[in-house]
């Protein structure tokens, strides 16, 4: 497939508007209409029931994307909470090895927390299934 720098998408932070170049490009240098930010973090809702904004319904996501630096000055303000949704699968035989993840069932997710900071959470692999 042949990409032209119009294909080339670098979003900018929402909150503070700093550029954000794409960390993944073709061998021209194009971006190849993914957004992977360096040095920032993308976000992808498909709307929200009680959201007025944004709720097609049918498979359309906004994405946005939000600065490191923006990200930890938010910190002290407590408004960004951390979820776990899955986790990852490690051989039962060397444990070391991990060979998946999956969802975790309702019923198992944990409760929403305040994030507190890049150290959280401490294991990455908090709540790992050994197969």
């Amino acid at each position: 497939m042949e990409y032209r720098e119009s294909d080339r998408l670098d979003l900018p932070c929402f909150k503070c508007g700093k550029a954000l170049e794409n960390a993944t490009r073709s061998s021209d240098g194009l971006a190849m209409n993914l957004n992977q930010p360096s040095e920032g973090l993308s976000f992808k809702p498909y709307g929200q029931y009680g959201g007025t904004a944004f709720d097609p319904m049918d498979g359309h996501f906004l994405e946005i994307n939000i600065c490191d630096l923006c990200l930890l000055k938010a910190l002290p303000d407590k408004s960004i909470a951390i979820g776990q949704d899955y986790r990852n699968i490690r051989d039962k035989n060397d444990p070391r090895v991990i060979i998946g993840n999956e969802r975790m069932p309702y019923d198992e997710l944990p409760s929403l927390r305040l994030w507190q900071g890049p150290m959280d959470p401490a294991d990455d692999d908090e709540g790992a299934v050994y197969r």
